[in-house]
């Protein structure tokens, strides 16, 4: 695909449903407060999967946020997957982020900004990977572009963070079950990005946009 890079990606793309996604642990809870706080004004909807939180935080009881806990699903505790338990579900915009990054008021327009650049037809996000050659370890084959530095042209990845990536419903179909093994989500949506031969990019941002 040649992208097109001729538009400006921080205009606002025609309004559709945003939604977004994350799971959260009981020892940042705190943090995920923040989280919801900040994402609330920016989506239509946020899905907050809980593992191991037994009890339902007070500050997610409202309208537009739809809450599952792990031990009360077939599903599970299956860590960072919990994002995912949605997915395929969803319709529009889907944001996935993290319980412990302070997202600033202009993440959800600037990754919708960028998914509309590319006509719908790459994922997005801030944080990428491209795998070295010879490939042999996960952890140390690779080159990272960071989400809290700085990056300074758009990056086609093979690996995307999911704490902080966009696609349109239209680009990508996931489903819960094709994470199988827990807290490896970046793996799992990655190797179905390579499947149906959907382009990754790492977007660019100034260093503490995210942190």
């Amino acid at each position: 695909i040649d992208f097109i890079d001729d538009e400006d990606a921080t205009m606002p793309a025609h309004r559709t449903l945003r939604t977004a996604s994350l799971a959260s642990i009981p020892s940042r809870k705190s943090a995920l407060k923040e989280v919801v706080r900040r994402l609330l004004p920016q989506v239509d909807r946020i899905n907050v999967f809980l593992n191991g939180y037994g009890r339902v935080p007070g500050f997610l009881k409202l309208p537009k946020i739809t809450v599952q806990k792990s031990e009360s699903c077939r599903f599970g505790d299956q860590g960072d997957a919990g994002k995912f338990y949605w997915a395929e579900d969803v319709r529009g915009y889907h944001v996935v982020c993290d319980d412990d990054v302070a997202y600033p008021l202009d993440f959800v327009d600037t990754l919708v900004g960028w998914v509309e650049k590319y006509h719908r037809q790459a994922v997005v996000g801030c944080h990428g990977a491209v795998l070295s050659e010879p490939f042999r370890d996960y952890s140390r084959d690779r080159r990272t572009y960071h989400y809290a530095t700085e990056v300074l042209d758009p990056i086609p990845v093979q690996i995307l963070a999911s704490n902080s990536l966009c696609y349109h419903s239209d680009t990508i179909s996931v489903s819960r079950d094709q994470f199988k093994h827990p807290n490896m989500a970046d793996v799992w949506f990655a190797l179905e990005g390579q499947r149906r031969e959907v382009p990754f990019v790492c977007i660019p941002h100034v260093a503490g946009w995210l942190s």
